[in-house]
Order: C-alpha cells, then structure tokens, then sequence
C-alpha cells in the first residue's frame, strides 16, 4: 500500500539521523538487530556477514594492516562491497594480518546506556519532518521550571508515533537514553525525574497489564 512505501521511506530516510544515539532498541522481535545491519550495508555500500557456513571468503589482500581486498561469495554470483563489511569476531582472522585483532580494548569497548520507553498519550513535538529527536544537554537547569537534573552526559529523546506501527492512534512512543554514569549507582533516577517533568507525577509503571485512561505507561526500563 501506499503507507507501506512511505513508512518504508521514512525509516530508511532516518538511518543514520541519529547520530550517537543509541538506536538499536527491538520493537517488534531480536530479528530487527540483523535487518537493520542489513539495511545500513545496503543504504552505504557495505555487506554485512552473520556466522554462515555457506559464506565462501577467500585471498584477502592485508597492506599496512588494511584490507585492500578480498573474495566473498555465496553463489555463482560474487560480491564485491564498495564501503566495507559489518562483521562479529568469528571473521576477524580473514581481515587482519596474523596475530593482530581487531576488537582490542583500544578500538571495542561497551557503552552502557540508561534507557526507558514510555507510551503516553501526551505530544510532545507536531513536527511531521522524520522522528522528532530532542536533546538534553549536561547538567541541565532550568530556572523557570525549578529543575536541577544534573546529568553528566546528554540525554536523547526520540518521538515515534502512528505512522511507526509501534503506538495505536492518539499515542506516542519516547525513546529516552543516557549514557551511565558509573560514578552514581542512582543513576536511573534521573531519567525518572525527567519522566515526571515531561509527562506530569502521575505516570504508572504498567508491564503486561492494561492501561489507565489518561495515564502514561512505561513499557520497558533498563
């Protein structure tokens, strides 16, 4: 249909809008991790390889410790990436000259994030140019509405509504991220007293039941 392809459009339009924000969050099942890798490989030029048996790689060409080149095939039909590849550990050997990794603590280490998702009936931006994302800058104050967060790191808010597929009409989804802070177990809090700010005192915690007219929901914390 129609709102197929637009829908369609809006998020391959969106990849990579996001900047730093962590966008990996499974919506509908674990399976969209993978397609999203794939839609990035096919959007940029790049391929991306799970743990495939039939995979055939082959002659890599290593100068300076770079790949130059290399041979990828899983039919008669051969593969040539123009942008690289999106690959896990399993091929490290095959782009790498001996003894040297890849994933080193230099080059690979794990961000943790704070991160709630809440439905809530109440809008907080009309724009209809893409998802709208806000974000709350360092140890954020406001004088006006007498808050004091004090959030070491950004926080990003990012709006999906109907047109998402994840929301029904009427409601809206909020993506809400920050990066941990190690150095405050209470970390979480904040994300809890900007809820509050946003979309008033009186939201209710609900996971598997049903929802309180006119309440906000939050659907997933971690």
């Amino acid at each position: 249909t129609l709102e197929f392809f637009a829908r369609i459009s809006k998020y391959l339009r969106s990849i990579g809008y996001y900047g730093h924000t962590p966008m990996l969050m499974a919506n509908y099942g674990t399976s969209e991790y993978v397609q999203s890798f794939s839609r990035v490989g096919s959007l940029f030029g790049a391929i991306y390889m799970l743990n495939d048996t039939d995979l055939s790689i082959s002659d890599p060409v290593i100068v300076e410790n770079k790949l130059e080149s290399i041979e990828l095939s899983l039919n008669e039909t051969p593969l040539r990436p123009t942008e690289g590849f999106i690959v896990g550990k399993e091929y490290e050997h095959l782009f790498t000259a001996e003894e040297t990794s890849l994933f080193t603590e230099e080059t690979c280490y794990p961000i943790v994030c704070q991160r709630m998702v809440i439905v809530s009936h109440i809008q907080l931006s009309k724009s209809e140019k893409g998802p709208p994302i806000f974000s709350i800058p360092p140890k954020a104050v406001n004088e006006e509405r007498k808050f004091d967060l004090g959030n070491k790191h950004p926080i990003r808010i990012i709006q999906q509504g109907f047109g998402s597929g994840i929301t029904p009409r009427g409601f809206y989804c909020y993506h809400i991220s920050m990066i941990q802070n190690f150095e405050h177990k209470d970390d979480f809090s904040v994300l809890l007293e900007l809820k509050d700010l946003l979309f008033g005192h009186d939201s209710v915690e609900v996971i598997g039941e049903g929802r309180q007219e006119n309440k906000d929901v939050i659907i997933q914390t971690m």
